[in-house]
C-alpha cells in the first residue's frame, strides 16, 4: 500500500504496453511534465482530463509565535502547488479505502 511510483516505474510500464522503446517513452513522459509544470508557472493551472488539476496558489506574508521563544517572527510570502483530482480519481481511491478498511 506504501508503494511509490516514480517516473521510471510510468516509464517501463509505458515501454512494456507499447512498441516504443523506454528512451522514446521517457522523452514523451519528461515532456508532458514540462508541459505540465510551464502551465502551471505561467498560466496559473494545469489540467490532466480523468486524473486532476495543479493550481497554483499565493499565501500571503504572515506574522506568527514561535512557541518555543515567544517572539514574533514574519513569514515570508510563497507560492505552493495545489493537487485537485478528478471525480472518477476521488471515487476510485474511497472505494478502494471503504475495501480496506472492512
Amino acid at each position: 500500500m506504501n508503494r511509490r511510483v516514480i517516473k521510471s516505474d510510468i516509464v517501463a510500464q509505458m515501454a512494456e504496453q507499447s512498441n516504443l522503446s523506454q528512451k522514446s517513452i521517457n522523452e514523451l513522459v519528461s515532456a508532458t511534465f514540462r508541459h505540465l509544470i510551464s502551465g502551471v508557472c505561467n498560466d496559473g493551472s494545469a489540467s490532466i482530463h480523468g486524473f486532476g488539476r495543479f493550481e497554483l496558489t499565493e499565501h500571503k506574508e504572515k506574522r506568527i509565535r514561535n512557541p518555543q521563544t515567544g517572539k514574533m517572527q514574519t513569514v515570508d510570502a510563497k507560492k505552493s502547488v495545489k493537487f485537485t483530482p478528478c471525480t472518477d480519481l476521488k471515487e476510485r481511491v474511497n472505494a478502494r479505502n471503504a475495501a480496506f478498511l472492512r
